[in-house]
């Protein structure tokens, strides 16, 4: 299945996007500003280049679903 990266990965929309893309099967690695226990999950903050270039590096996804707010 789909390597998937769901940034916001750990607010409402995250969390409900990622459950469902795991129960079909999806390897799915969550970032979010917040840490979390989850091992498939990367502190990370979107907006910040380096710290996704970390994370890119990592691994390679196959999808990526971003949620952007507005601040």
């Amino acid at each position: 299945m789909a390597e998937i990266l769901v940034t916001g990965g750990k607010g409402f929309i995250g969390t409900n996007l990622t459950n469902e893309l795991r129960r079909k099967g999806h390897n799915v690695v969550t970032c979010d500003i917040i840490q979390h226990h989850d091992p498939q999950h990367c502190k990370a903050d979107c907006s910040e280049y380096q710290q996704m270039e970390v994370l890119f590096r990592k691994h390679k996804f196959d999808f990526v679903y971003h949620q952007q707010t507005e601040q």
